[in-house]
């Protein structure tokens, strides 16, 4: 099977370990890497959101709470925590487009 001189481009591009193109457009393996990196930030993120799930839950059992505020708080947590799984989810999908793209460069 015959590749495109773009095709041929990307593969010597991904075998160098470069992340963009002569033109400095990002690469496959460019936008892999900053998926990656996304995904750190979004984790450390979720991690913080629950910390502060779980504080806002023991505020709303202690005897001096705000019960309107800690549920406002509570829910504004939980949609944040969702935005950020619906994120992630979103650079999976992306990140395993992309590599099964490369596997058809590496096999042309």
């Amino acid at each position: 099977m015959k590749t495109s001189n773009c095709v041929q481009g990307n593969v010597e591009m991904l075998r160098s370990g470069s992340v963009a193109d002569e033109n400095g457009r990002q690469t496959i393996l460019g936008r892999l890497i900053g998926l990656m990196k996304e995904n750190e930030r979004l984790f450390a993120e979720q991690r913080l959101t629950r910390e502060r799930m779980i504080e806002a839950r023991l505020y709303q059992i202690s005897p001096q709470n705000n019960p309107v505020f800690a549920t406002a708080v509570i829910e504004r947590l939980r949609q944040r925590h969702s935005g950020l799984i619906a994120v992630l989810r979103s650079n999976r999908i992306e990140a395993r487009a992309l590599l099964a793209g490369l596997e058809r460069l590496e096999i042309a």
